[in-house]
């Protein structure tokens, strides 16, 4: 879990940065939704036991925290 918590942090630092010197550059966190403490796929969010492809309860969170940041851009 460290290594993979190290790892992430680095990626999120390299977007961030990489996104702050643009307009409209936004940083979405599909992991942090997502995954589980041991950086997996939560089971309630996979297609099945044997499976790892996110469902469609996965899919709704994360249209759920979508649509959380584009009001918060006053999109429409």
């Amino acid at each position: 879990m460290a290594r993979t918590a190290g790892r992430l942090a680095f990626f999120k630092l390299c977007f961030e940065d990489f996104a702050s010197g643009r307009e409209n550059c936004w940083i979405f966190d599909f992991y942090g939704i997502l995954a589980d403490a041991g950086g997996n796929l939560k089971r309630s969010y996979a297609t099945g036991s044997e499976d790892s492809h996110p469902n469609g309860s996965a899919y709704r969170a994360l249209a759920f925290r979508f649509r959380g940041l584009f009001e918060e851009a006053g999109w429409p």
